[in-house]
């Protein structure tokens, strides 16, 4: 199974603050995403973390796995080293001479490893999009006031950014325009069929050196998905920043 992306190192490159604005209701002027992806990615770059992942199918837990991860110069993730990979029991609602079980049954290691590996591939095609490309998406997108249920937070809302009918939303804190959070709706694959919701939380970075003030890290990364009739969730975690030797 391939290592999951911290999708959208490459988004959420909005990862250094960008020029402070005060915090009021008339919308600012666009961040330079395109810039800040290019410096947010090559700062990362001198980082390694733990990764926690967890992928669930139709609600239960299949997969649990812990890893040191590295990011790559195009925004993917590279698996250092595992520290844990498990394969959680098949969940058996119903004993094998009830109907329903022909409706319900639990996913084989074969599924589980293919689902995984589609929301993996999307994950990473989020993570590894080019500063142009979201450059080329930020300056069609609109920016927009604070939605009532997320305070303080402008928006930079836009289509086409992954996938041509995908819907991004971008939060900036209303202070320093600095990525909160990220949103996509979008397709599993590019045929217009299976759906997704990616949604990845920004923090600064733990206990920054003088070299890293400013910088903020992915922390929380989830993605739901439909494929065909399972419903698949990825809930993954970032913890235990360290400078690379």
């Amino acid at each position: 199974m391939r290592f999951a992306p911290l999708a959208a190192a490459a988004l959420g490159a909005v990862l250094l603050a960008a020029s402070p604005v005060e915090a009021t209701l008339e919308l600012p002027g666009k961040p330079d995403v395109e810039a800040a992806l290019r410096q947010g990615r090559d700062r990362l770059s001198n980082y390694f973390w733990r990764l926690r992942t967890q992928v669930m199918i139709d609600g239960d837990l299949r997969i649990e796995k812990l890893e040191d991860a590295s990011l790559a110069p195009n925004g993917s993730l590279l698996a250092r080293k595992t520290i844990r990979f498990e394969r959680k029991p098949a969940v058996v609602r119903f004993p094998e001479n009830d109907p329903r079980s022909r409706l319900e049954r639990p996913p084989t290691p074969e599924e589980e490893d293919r689902l995984s590996a589609l929301g993996m591939d999307l994950l990473q095609l989020y993570a590894s999009l080019t500063p142009e490309r979201l450059g080329a998406w930020a300056r069609s997108a609109e920016m927009k006031l604070p939605d009532p249920d997320r305070p303080g937070r402008f928006r930079l809302v836009g289509r086409g950014l992954g996938r041509p009918l995908d819907e991004v939303t971008l939060y900036l804190d209303v202070g320093t325009l600095a990525a909160t959070e990220v949103e996509v709706k979008t397709t599993v694959q590019p045929a217009v069929k299976d759906i997704a919701f990616l949604r990845i939380q920004f923090e600064p970075l733990p206990e920054p050196s003088p070299a890293a003030v400013g910088l903020r890290i992915p922390k929380r990364i989830f993605l739901n998905m439909t494929v065909g009739r399972r419903r698949v969730t990825f809930d993954m975690e970032t913890a235990d920043w360290r400078s690379l030797p």
